[in-house]
């Protein structure tokens, strides 16, 4: 608009990569301070964007710690991925579906859902799955991926990893080739557009392109999660593969169900990290908890309700409950 022979633009705010990056609406819940100056110390301070990109379906971001180095991956301001606290889940979620399956499957070639760091394929990798095919949704990730190089083994560099841009969802429900092993580690259930990662239909779908002896790993959290929802999850999973033991790969955050649906699961004594349930005291967690379905997926919205609650400790307390005499045998 010209006033005077003077053009005025409209005057606009910048867009603020950093601070979308961070995930303030996430992290609400942990201030103790709300004023303008604190928020901006959390989003600007202590540490430096490294990567942004909005792609197709996420906003992608990498930062890293100044302190402690910690780099870390956001989609949406959601951290899915870091080389901190997220690394035993990470290394584990690749290496023990891996182990296991090699007990039937001597060279298991492994399919993983979603890219993130790029740590679980890596893992897989260094666990003896000879090749690992990883179906991603947002090219913006795999542009990210080369940041996290130093800890997933330079993966999209390694001639025995496939990245395929594509729906999970969309990839299993084509005829295709059956897997000794897949690996499911999507961001959490509550997010919409990831929720039907967590349905009694999609573990199905994996099913159907899960060779019959084959390891089927998914990943659950155990924070900001409703109880019910909880056991909601592992019921729908069992529906599915019901011989299917609950690792604690970070206790009171984070759980991997490993099933497969060829009988009783034979588990290598070598393994790294010693499962917590098996297949009946998993049954006695779930209860009669409703299944989560694509028609019913009423965790993608109940838990949103619980996102700025501390779960964990209830969720374990239900771990616990169902283990009952930890020297039992199942």
């Amino acid at each position: 608009m010209a006033l005077g022979g003077v053009l005025l633009l409209p005057l606009a705010p910048a867009w603020d990569a950093a601070l979308y990056a961070v995930g303030l609406g996430l992290r609400v819940s942990d201030f103790a301070d709300l004023s303008p100056r604190a928020i901006d110390r959390f989003a600007h301070e202590g540490w430096s964007l490294r990567f942004y990109e909005d792609g197709q379906s996420a906003s992608v971001a990498v930062g890293e710690s100044a302190r402690t180095g910690n780099r870390w991956l956001s989609l949406n301001g959601k951290v899915d991925a870091s080389t901190g606290d997220d690394m035993p889940t990470q290394l584990l979620s690749g290496s023990l579906p891996v182990r296991i399956a090699r007990a039937r499957h001597p060279a298991p070639e492994t399919a993983v859902v979603g890219l993130a760091s790029g740590v679980t394929a890596g893992a897989a990798l260094a666990a003896g799955a000879p090749a690992v095919t990883v179906i991603e949704l947002e090219p913006a990730v795999l542009r990210a991926a080369p940041h996290f190089a130093h800890v997933n083994g330079n993966l999209l560099e390694d001639p025995r990893a496939d990245v395929i841009v594509d729906d999970a969802r969309a990839w299993l429900a084509r005829p295709g080739r059956r897997w000794p092993v897949i690996i499911s580690e999507p961001s959490n259930p509550w997010l919409t557009g990831v929720s039907n990662l967590f349905t009694v239909q999609y573990w199905t779908l994996g099913r159907q392109r899960l060779a019959p002896d084959g390891v089927f790993c998914q990943w659950v959290q155990l924070y900001a999660l409703p109880p019910r929802a909880f056991q909601s999850l592992v019921r729908s999973f069992l529906a599915v593969f019901p011989e299917t033991w609950l690792f604690e790969s970070i206790p009171g955050a984070d759980a991997l169900l490993i099933g497969s649906p060829a009988g009783p699961l034979p588990l290598p004594a070598d393994l790294p990290l010693a499962p917590t349930l098996g297949p009946r005291q998993l049954a006695r967690l779930a209860g009669r908890a409703p299944r989560n379905t694509d028609d019913r997926p009423w965790v993608e919205f109940e838990a949103p309700r619980w996102l700025h609650r501390s779960t964990g400790a209830q969720n374990r307390a239900l771990i616990t409950e169902a283990r009952g005499d930890a020297a039992a045998a199942e």
